[in-house]
């Protein structure tokens, strides 16, 4: 085992976003390691791919290093860190064209036999699901975030307030919105099927 312990690993979240607010571009390095999980399973949840996801990790963490100073500590590091990850997702879905998720023949081999077996209920489940990706999609971000967190991760309605820095009322209020724009969405897919 390596005995490169860092001068900044014993500080706090807050130390250390005080010291890079200073110019110490190690103490961000610690934040980055910190968080680089983290961030990474929230932006993967997004997007479509690895790589993608990297990208827009990639592209939060500059955009905190270049902003650290209007961390204010009103919230946990790891929050704010948190909005500016969601905030770059959902700037690069917007920037992207729509493609599929995967090939139609790579998704039959995830799903199970008796599905394989019939291909018009394997069509339709496929059809469901882009139609559901996309409803989700185009929900306006600040639905599209909390929904994720609380029906993608099973985030608590008190994690999520902390992590948006909402109330929680506000919390179930733009869940709930947000669950009946999908329902809508997919109300006429149905009903036009």
């Amino acid at each position: 085992m390596s005995s490169t312990h860092s001068p900044h690993s014993a500080q706090t979240d807050q130390e250390l976003a005080e010291a890079a607010s200073a110019g110490d571009s190690l103490a961000f390095s610690e934040l980055v390691d910190r968080h680089t999980e983290r961030m990474g399973r929230l932006a993967r949840r997004y997007m479509r791919s690895d790589v993608d996801a990297q990208d827009a990790v990639q592209d939060a963490f500059l955009n905190a290093w270049t902003h650290v100073r209007r961390f204010r500590g009103d919230a946990a590091f790891g929050s704010w860190l948190h909005r500016i990850t969601a905030n770059a997702c959902l700037m690069a879905i917007r920037r992207r064209k729509r493609r599929p998720e995967m090939p139609l023949d790579a998704s039959i081999n995830e799903l199970p036999a008796a599905s394989r077996r019939h291909p018009h209920a394997l069509l339709e489940m496929e059809e469901l699901g882009e139609v559901l990706r996309a409803a989700i999609a185009d929900l306006p971000p600040h639905y599209r975030e909390v929904f994720e967190l609380a029906d993608m991760q099973d985030s608590t309605m008190a994690d999520i307030a902390r992590q948006t820095g909402l109330t929680v009322p506000n919390v179930k209020t733009r869940l709930h919105r947000a669950r009946l724009k999908l329902r809508s969405a997919l109300s006429e897919y149905l009903d036009a099927a």
